[in-house]
């Protein structure tokens, strides 16, 4: 009865004739079946099929109702179907479950309606349908799948098949485009050094430095800006933006590497022997990713070291929770400025109003003694002293230097007269350079939950 292209994948009922469970695919997807959940208050099937490059997992349910016959109770469904849940928790790709729950999810106000909302609330998943799905006007049959998917495109439901309805799902299997993005980049390891070295002993930075130390500063930007520019000119390229796991490693590499090797061989000559040495390759690599991940998420709890929020955070991206988001009261950037604002004068008064009023100083200088030694003389640095410190210096630098530290110091031979001026000028002065004053500051968010702090 299957039509041609398609195969039913099913479990029939255990210990009983007739029933069982399972699904219609098309033949062109490939599907991988998995063991069945030992449960004795509903049936279930469970296969992953992959279809333009996305994985889902689908299960099928089928809750038998609590009868004197079987000798089942509603608290024995409850209790197999979370442990259910919970082993689908850390499965990678798209959560799809499907089936007659006999569980009348349109009455909220029932307590098996609420025992069953609060096993999906607390596994971060979402019931899709809306719409009665029996002919008694109540939604038995329930469309179920991770809250922060983006699978589930619509569910509605059409005409009765028998005394259930026939219920549509539309679900989005297309895989997301890779954005691109546009970095910037210097070939400095091309750059000609004898070339570069001679150019900046003919450049007024060495020839004629000025004496005011503001515009020896700017003096010195602009001649590194305008010589790296010339060795090694700013270029741009297009380049893909995918996230890279942070468990992906030199392992997963090698063996992904070998799994392709053993495709193009198999392909190549159409052995069994190597069509055996591809799936071989296949499991390899399967397991070197779950071990790694494994792993990963290991090391992450155990550092940790008891900080719950650490260990909550590790946890929620495991079972694939959403994150926390804004409260919804805060309606534009202004709002969300007082509010912060609000928050931390509250928090200054909230210190203010802990200390005791006797271990204030009541008028009194909290410092006594003032210092009465004076710096009236300077000896400057010599251009060892700045070699050795430049020496001695981390070879970090941003973009708002002219050039890169390490390219600083292999030209020190050259710049470590500038330098010293620049140095000896700012502290006998007393002047810090206007042009250092600026800075490159990128916040670097510690985590990505956000916390409603008010």
């Amino acid at each position: 009865m299957t039509s041609a292209g398609y195969s039913f994948h099913h479990a029939a009922r255990i210990h009983k004739k007739g029933g069982g469970v399972g699904i219609l695919l098309r033949d062109s997807l490939k599907c991988e079946t998995h063991l069945r959940f030992q449960a004795k208050s509903f049936e279930n099937y469970q296969l992953t099929f992959i279809s333009g490059g996305i994985s889902v997992r689908v299960a099928i349910i089928y809750r038998l109702h609590p009868t004197k016959k079987n000798g089942l109770k509603a608290a024995d469904f409850f209790k197999e179907f979370s442990e259910f849940v919970d082993s689908l928790a850390t499965n990678s790709g798209h959560l799809l479950i499907l089936g007659d729950f006999n569980i009348h999810w349109d009455c909220q106000r029932n307590a098996d309606t609420k025992q069953l909302a609060d096993i999906l609330r607390s596994a971060n998943l979402r019931q899709h349908v809306q719409e009665r799905t029996h002919r008694h006007g109540h939604i038995l049959d329930l469309v179920i799948s991770r809250d922060d998917d983006n699978l589930i495109k619509g569910v509605s439901v059409s005409s009765m098949l028998s005394d259930h309805f026939l219920v549509d799902i539309n679900v989005s299997l297309q895989k997301q485009s890779v954005s691109a993005k546009v970095i910037s980049y210097r070939r400095y390891k091309s750059i000609d050094k004898e070339a570069f070295l001679a150019d900046l002993r003919v450049s007024s930075l060495v020839l004629d430095p000025p004496d005011d130390v503001d515009h020896l500063v700017d003096l010195y930007n602009s001649t590194l800006r305008d010589i790296v520019d010339q060795h090694a000119p700013l270029r741009t390229k297009e380049m893909p933006s995918r996230p890279m796991l942070p468990w992906y490693n030199k392992n997963i590499q090698a063996a992904k590497r070998h799994r392709r090797y053993c495709e193009r061989l198999w392909i190549r000559t159409s052995l069994c022997v190597h069509f055996e040495m591809f799936k071989v390759s296949k499991i390899l690599v399967k397991n070197t990713l779950a071990s790694a991940k494994s792993e990963y998420y290991n090391k992450k709890i155990k550092a940790s070291k008891g900080n719950q929020r650490t260990v909550f955070s590790v946890v929620n991206k495991v079972l694939h929770k959403s994150q926390t988001v804004l409260p919804n009261n805060i309606n534009s950037d202004k709002d969300m400025a007082h509010c912060f604002n609000n928050f931390f004068c509250q928090k200054i008064l909230n210190i203010h109003s802990g200390f005791q009023s006797s271990t204030l100083s009541q008028g009194k200088p909290l410092v006594e003694e003032s210092c009465i030694s004076m710096m009236d003389t300077f000896e400057p640095f010599t251009e060892t002293d700045i070699r050795q410190l430049l020496k001695k210096s981390s070879n970090a630098f941003c973009a708002v230097d002219p050039m890169p530290t390490w390219l600083v110091k292999d030209c020190l031979d050259v710049l470590i007269n500038p330098i010293t001026n620049i140095v000896n000028k700012s502290l006998s002065l007393g002047v810090f350079p206007r042009s250092m004053k600026a800075a490159l500051v990128k916040p670097l968010i510690k985590t990505t939950l956000w916390t409603v702090i008010f």
